[in-house]
């Protein structure tokens, strides 16, 4: 969850404004006249663009991103696999990934030591 609340964050928020107006209007019976009383109440509204929970929901392939500098800022899209406009599509260095289901601490504690080295060696080149 922590994860989809920073996703939501990147994104945003958009303002909803509301306005709402009243008007009263009294005559007195006594020589005061006519009172009018007139009201306006504007009530800004802040709403997530992509709601936190909103994330879990998106399938395989769902896209969503935001766009600097320009008017339209945000877009979803669901994007298709190639097989399913390219019958004939093959990519041979595309590898299966590992079943991650089956990773064991001492592969978790392997791979955190690979990552850290290779970051070790990437700050030795700057």
């Amino acid at each position: 969850m922590e994860s989809s609340r920073y996703a939501s964050s990147i994104f945003g928020k958009e303002e909803h404004t509301i306005r709402s107006t009243s008007s009263s209007e009294t005559c007195h019976s006594n020589t005061q006249g006519y009172h009018t009383t007139q009201g306006e109440n504007i009530t800004i509204h802040e709403q997530e663009l992509i709601k936190p929970n909103e994330f879990s929901s998106f399938d395989v392939g769902f896209f969503a991103g935001k766009v600097v500098e320009s008017d339209s800022v945000f877009f979803q899209e669901q994007f298709k696999e190639v097989s399913s406009y390219d019958k004939h599509f093959k990519n041979e260095l595309l590898k299966d990934l590992p079943d991650v289901t089956k990773v064991s601490n001492e592969d978790i504690i392997a791979n955190q030591r690979k990552i850290e080295e290779e970051i070790d060696l990437l700050l030795e080149y700057m």
